[in-house]
């Protein structure tokens, strides 16, 4: 096992003591990281439960992928690929426990897919350590991560978006307000950013890792203090907004009774994510007409999920 205080070897493969021989899993997956590593493997996992709902632990954010890129220090593509399988495992079946109630056994397939990203994340930094050193590689980890998400959230046709890194700070409406700059994905790069640099801090101690901390310090300070609303205080509006979700499934008429149920009130926001239809409100007028007569008579504004637009 690698030690964190150790001058940067620069991606080089550990020379004879300085770690375990790397054992084969499924002949895919390979397993070369001890137990301390393992334990460091479960601790990133475990921050990424608590910085989600239902915990909401916001400020354990900037921490999440530190461990698993302290580990992935000096380790081969494949070794970084079963690495961030189990980080990825242990962190999303923590924080989606509930796919076993609503897919029984098909959500270890789920899960298991959703951990392949970060195994593919982590396997990728392991091959830019190799070519260009680990002082780069964590320089290139936050867009990299960014770049994985993406693909996970937007490009894949599940589309997983559960769990991205920037949706840890929803509670927080002062961190919340820079995704009015960066959105989401800005707050997941940041995010990423905070890990990769706290990762250098940890391993490398020497001056360029301090400075790689500092410059993202202050490029999240800037960010805070340049979103609107950070320093103004909030309106009275603001502050009583009411908003009612619905979640239906392809039965709209269900919805719209459930949505009218008493307690409703003007200016109301009501919700149906997901699926609420499978039928486009701009392609059929009978759709739309019905919504704006319901939010007409009940004074309220409606946010409506379907398959073309959810």
């Amino acid at each position: 096992m690698q030690t964190l205080g150790r001058s940067d070897t620069e991606g080089a493969a550990p020379g004879p003591g300085e770690a375990a021989p790397e054992s084969h899993l499924a002949g895919f997956f390979h397993v070369g990281f001890g137990a301390a590593e393992l334990g460091l493997l479960a601790l990133g996992a475990t921050l990424h439960v608590l910085a989600m709902p239902p915990f909401d632990l916001w400020f354990l954010g900037p921490f999440i992928l530190t461990p698993l890129l302290v580990v992935l220090r000096g380790k081969s593509p494949r070794v970084a690929l079963s690495c961030g399988f189990l980080f990825g495992s242990m962190a999303y079946v923590g924080g989606l426990h509930w796919f076993a109630g609503l897919f029984g056994a098909f959500a270890v397939g789920f899960w298991g897919l959703l951990a392949l990203f970060c195994g593919a994340f982590a396997g990728l930094f392991a091959l830019l350590q190799r070519w260009w050193g680990y002082r780069r590689a964590l320089l290139i980890a936050p867009p990299l991560w960014l770049a994985v998400d993406f693909v996970r959230c937007e490009l894949w046709p599940l589309a997983y978006v559960w769990l991205s890194l920037g949706y840890s700070l929803h509670s927080q409406p002062w961190l919340l307000a820079v995704a009015s700059l960066v959105g989401v994905y800005g707050l997941t790069l940041l995010l990423a950013a905070s890990s990769a640099a706290l990762a250098a801090l940890l391993s490398l101690r020497d001056r360029w890792a301090s400075s790689y901390v500092t410059v993202v310090a202050l490029v999240g300070v800037t960010l805070v203090l340049a979103a609107p609303g950070t320093s103004a205080p909030q309106t009275a509006a603001a502050a009583t907004t009411r908003v009612r979700l619905v979640q239906v499934e392809d039965n709209l008429t269900l919805g719209l009774r459930l949505a009218a149920s008493p307690g409703l009130q003007p200016n109301t926001v009501v919700v149906f994510p997901e699926y609420a239809t499978l039928d486009s409100p701009l392609q059929q007028p009978g759709i739309r007409r019905g919504l704006a007569s319901f939010a007409r008579r009940h004074r309220v504004y409606l946010l409506v999920g379907c398959v073309e637009y959810h």
